[in-house]
């Protein structure tokens, strides 16, 4: 009677709890989470860089080479498109940003990507805007209008 008694208590204090999983099989070999658990970021403490810009029916890709950002900073944000730097408040909500008008740099830019992006920043990134975070990947969307970016 006293060995099933200690057996009980014993069981009573295991650190494995029954309701979490334990990161083992049945048979105790490891496991990985399944793919949809990756880990989303979050939008502030990172820079994100701009992969391709969505306008209607029309996708352009960044050369690799091109470094347009976005960095968020609790209520601002801080651009840069490749050519000019700029910046400007920013009201985040679940699925919302809403920025504030936007101060830049006003250098000229002679490449073609660089004024997509101009366009395309000033296009999107003005008043309310939606915005999807999927993994490492951030979508801004505005009417038929997208940014694409990426967290480096």
């Amino acid at each position: 009677m006293l060995l099933i008694a200690l057996m009980l208590a014993a069981a009573g204090c295991s650190t494995e709890s029954q309701d979490e999983p334990s990161g083992e099989d049945a048979a105790g070999a490891p496991t990985s989470p399944a793919p949809d658990a990756r880990r989303t970021l979050d939008l502030t403490g990172n820079t994100w860089r701009l992969e391709r810009i969505v306008d209607g029916d029309d996708a352009t890709q960044l050369p690799g080479r091109a470094s347009a950002t976005l960095v968020f900073n609790k209520k601002r944000v801080q651009t840069h498109s490749g050519c000019n730097s700029g910046g400007g408040s920013v009201k985040v909500s679940d699925e919302t940003l809403t920025f504030g008008p936007l101060m830049s740099t006003l250098m000229g830019c002679p490449e073609k990507w660089k004024q997509q992006v101009e366009a395309a920043y000033g296009d999107v990134l003005r008043g309310a805007a939606d915005y999807v975070i999927d993994g490492d990947r951030l979508t801004i969307s505005k009417a038929d209008s997208s940014l694409e970016f990426v967290a480096r």
